[in-house]
């Protein structure tokens, strides 16, 4: 199972905004990756309607709610490596175990995103 791997001195450090960067692509190919599997949000969480996943959805109904239950915190930029690595294996445990969908963490990236 992959893991985050915040690489650098200490993990009790901000996370950088290459860092954000990434996260941010982890949102998009994990979107993709449940939508590709046929796992829209309504299969996923509530069982009303039909709505595909997108970057932002990933983050505000997956990500922020274990941040927010994980940390306590509503930001990822008050996150610390070592906080951004927890919920990265809390949820990529998750979803391995229950849906079989298992998306590596990127890679830091400098690349701006259209969703900071």
């Amino acid at each position: 199972m992959s893991q985050a791997n915040v690489e650098g001195p200490s993990t009790d450090r901000p996370i950088t905004e290459a860092q954000r960067n990434a996260l941010h692509v982890y949102f998009r190919t994990l979107a993709k990756a449940l939508n590709d599997a046929g796992l829209d949000m309504r299969s996923t969480l509530k069982d009303e309607i039909e709505i595909p996943w997108s970057e932002h959805t990933v983050k505000s109904h997956l990500w922020k709610l274990l941040q927010k239950a994980i940390t306590n915190k509503t930001s990822v930029t008050q996150l610390y490596s070592r906080e951004l690595n927890e919920i990265f294996d809390v949820l990529n445990l998750h979803l391995s175990h229950k849906l079989g969908i298992n998306v590596p963490f990127p890679r830091e990236t400098n690349q701006k995103t259209d969703n900071p």
